[in-house]
């Protein structure tokens, strides 16, 4: 049976509907505070008070210099880490506050 170019299947309907409203970066940025831990480990996320993304840009808000600091050297590769973990180009650049 040939498919009607008119319909589109549920998960496409979804996607579409998630990026008109502008849903999916808040979806990754749930994704992301709850494998936050996995990606940076213990000791940077007890320091970690928020995460969130804006146009492609992490920011995260730290309590401590010596974190934002290491969250500073480590930039590109986290951005990296997280791309992968995420399979998308979600993040072009970390800003630590």
């Amino acid at each position: 049976m040939a498919r009607d170019k008119h319909f589109v299947t549920l998960g496409d309907a979804i996607n579409q509907f998630l990026e008109r409203n502008n849903l999916q970066s808040k979806i990754n940025e749930v994704k992301l505070s709850e494998t936050w831990e996995t990606l940076v480990g213990t000791a940077i996320k007890a320091h970690t008070n928020e995460l969130y993304i804006k146009e492609k840009t992490l920011y995260v808000k730290v309590d401590s210099s010596v974190v934002r600091q290491e969250i500073n050297f480590m930039k590109r590769r986290l951005a990296d880490k997280i791309n992968k973990a995420f399979n998308s180009q979600m993040i072009e650049q970390i800003i630590v506050l």
